[in-house]
């Protein structure tokens, strides 16, 4: 008799922890933020989004008509706001020579990335005036020999320049860059005087990752070859611009549109402007391009 008083007693718990654990799974459920107004009205803006972006023309990176693109997109600046504690700087501030290069440096860094080789993004960064930074060579070495791709041995006679090469070959590292979608892009220009503050460098690409809430962001492999950013700031705010460009990817990536957004500032010593990071939104499959930026 009292086995079965233990028994029924065992079940009964068993059934009310059941009964606990279901309701607790509904009620997370219906309080998960997938099934939220809020998350319902970014899944409809991400929609509307995309389907804007696929009704729009789109233009081979590597056409000869890419200036003009590249010049139509810079004379638009009305969809992104300033970062925290910046100063906007309308276009027509900007003097024909500052334009010009930032023209130069938008169509360079995009030819380079859809040329999609080492040597073309080194030559880009070479006529930006940069080199390979040093301290991010031992972060590249290290991928490289934990992922068992190279010997310790084998790296050691390379220098930073080799090590770049030689890490973009080995991971096979693939933009997907193919085209850009006309009439989607923009830019900002700015002044700051915090240019690495957490709020400032958090900002970039905030337009698209409040809807798509996915953003990859790719640390800069180089420096300026003379003035680093920071000796500019002695003088007072520095210019910068942000840049947003719809790449359409190629057919391995299913030609999916993706907003990338790239940072630029400006060394008025060399009259030049630099890149200075990069972010991608992921709009619809997760899987984001191996480069070195």
């Amino acid at each position: 008799m009292i086995e079965r008083t233990h028994k029924a007693l065992i079940f009964t718990v068993a059934f009310i922890l059941a009964i606990g654990l279901l309701a607790a799974k509904s009620i997370l459920f219906r309080q998960h933020p997938d099934y939220s107004a809020e998350a319902q009205r970014r899944k409809k803006e991400r929609t509307a989004r995309l389907l804007d972006w696929q009704s729009k023309p789109t233009l081979p990176i590597l056409s000869p008509q890419l200036e003009h693109a590249v010049e139509t997109l810079l004379a638009t600046d009305s969809c992104m706001e300033t970062p925290p504690t910046s100063i906007p700087v309308a276009l027509s501030e900007l003097t024909q020579m500052q334009l010009r290069d930032l023209q130069a440096a938008v169509k360079g860094i995009l030819t380079a990335y859809a040329t999609n080789t080492a040597e073309a993004v080194m030559a880009y960064m070479d006529e930006r005036d940069e080199v390979p930074a040093p301290h991010r060579t031992p972060v590249l070495k290290d991928i490289l020999v934990k992922g068992n791709r190279i010997t310790p041995t084998a790296l050691n006679v390379k220098n930073d320049k080799d090590i770049f090469v030689t890490f973009w070959n080995v991971v096979k590292c693939d933009s997907h860059w193919s085209a850009v979608l006309q009439d989607t892009g923009c830019i900002r220009v700015w002044r700051t005087s915090k240019p690495f503050a957490h709020d400032v460098m958090q900002s970039l690409g905030t337009t698209d990752n409040v809807v798509f809430q996915a953003i990859a962001t790719y640390p800069h492999n180089f420096i300026p070859k003379s003035a680093p950013m920071e000796a500019l700031l002695t003088s007072g705010p520095i210019l910068m611009a942000d840049v947003k460009v719809v790449i359409q990817y190629d057919k391995r990536l299913l030609n999916e549109p993706r907003p990338h957004y790239i940072r630029f500032w400006y060394d008025p010593c060399g009259n030049r402007w630099h890149p200075l990071a990069l972010a991608v939104i992921l709009t619809v499959d997760r899987h984001y391009p191996s480069i070195l930026f």
